[in-house]
């Protein structure tokens, strides 16, 4: 595998831990709150979006570790389950189909010179589309399903700081 592969892994993880023990994370949670009027349904709506077209412009694996402590400080201080609001932005990571840039199979198909940065602009906004729409119907049909009680704060995602006890089950 070369080098590069693993130096841009490397530097997202460590700008996602350095994110984490700086408490960048959660100042970047805590600013999000201003979503907090808004439903749940719509909170995970906006972050999908956000974390589908984040990752156009640069590696998934970076964006998910990046994302990741966001998404759950944002959960935790506005009192949502951190599984609804995480489970459906990291699948939507991997919705990268826009520009050559975003995966490597999207730079293979590129390479062959048969597809313009339109043609793929313009079909992978489509499609990025469809999936944050299809993911948002999932995870608030089958997701409370298979994931138990998503609609309510966990017990197991209490911390010694956690203002959500009065929600939780």
């Amino acid at each position: 595998m070369p080098w590069s592969l693993f130096l841009l892994m490397g530097g997202g993880f460590a700008l996602a831990e350095g994110m984490e023990v700086s408490g960048l994370s959660q100042w970047i949670g805590d600013l999000l709150t201003a979503l907090d009027g808004l439903s749940d349904w719509v909170i995970v709506l906006i972050c999908g979006a956000v974390a589908c077209y984040f990752t156009e412009i640069t590696c998934s694996t970076a964006v998910t570790t990046i994302l990741a402590p966001i998404l759950i400080s944002l959960a935790e201080t506005t009192c949502i389950n951190p599984l609804y609001l995480t489970v459906p932005c990291t699948i939507l990571i991997s919705y990268a189909f826009m520009l050559p840039a975003a995966c490597v199979p999207n730079a293979m198909v590129f390479s062959n010179g048969l597809l313009t940065i339109p043609d793929m602009a313009v079909t992978g906004f489509f499609l990025s589309m469809y999936g944050i729409i299809w993911i948002n119907l999932w995870v608030n049909s089958w997701g409370n399903l298979l994931f138990d009680d998503l609609y309510t704060y966990p017990e197991w995602a209490m911390s010694d700081n956690t203002t959500c006890v009065d929600s939780a089950i």
